[in-house]
């Protein structure tokens, strides 16, 4: 005879809430290479939740101050869907210096890349992101190709379907003179 608990009754109550959550949405298949990303439908559904955010970083905690871990909190709060892009107001920065000093700590643990537009960074999928990985990296870098990040550009953004980054990669110049 078996004794159901209170712990079981409340993840019962959970597994509901993510039964009422639950999307039924098509499977996708990707191919990758070093500079190429493509996603299309494999013809399958499947039940998912839209998960909000993602830590990919398993010791990013253990690895943070404290003001650093409550910017992270930040970031969190403030990322899009499938965009790394993240902007830090100005006015934060310069207001106080504890933010200031945590900025500086992600940026040099990597979890923050600072971008060619002043107060814009990319949160780096390798440690934190809102999507899937690939689609948060080509999503980002389809909206900026060409293009220098913007507010306009803060948004949550659809997962490109294809996205080939030696388009945007300079051509190699070939020295003739070179044996």
């Amino acid at each position: 005879m078996s004794t159901v608990t209170p712990a079981f009754f409340t993840l019962l109550e959970q597994y509901r809430q993510l039964f009422r959550t639950a999307r039924e949405m098509g499977m996708r298949t990707n191919t990758i290479t070093d500079t190429y990303y493509s996603s299309r439908s494999a013809g399958v559904k499947n039940f998912r939740l839209k998960e909000p955010f993602t830590i990919g970083h398993t010791d990013l905690y253990g690895q943070c101050t404290r003001a650093e871990w409550c910017l992270v909190g930040q970031v969190m709060s403030e990322l899009y869907e499938n965009n790394a892009l993240w902007h830090f107001a100005a006015q934060d920065k310069r207001s106080n210096s504890t933010r200031a000093l945590a900025l500086r700590g992600l940026i040099a643990k990597g979890v923050l890349i600072p971008t060619e537009t002043k107060h814009f960074y990319l949160a780096n999928p390798f440690h934190i992101r809102r999507g899937g990985p690939f689609e948060v990296l080509a999503s980002t870098a389809n909206m900026l190709m060409n293009r220098k990040p913007q507010p306009y550009m803060l948004k949550d953004k659809k997962p490109v379907r294809e996205f080939d980054f030696s388009r945007a990669l300079p051509t190699a110049e070939v020295d003739d003179d070179f044996e």
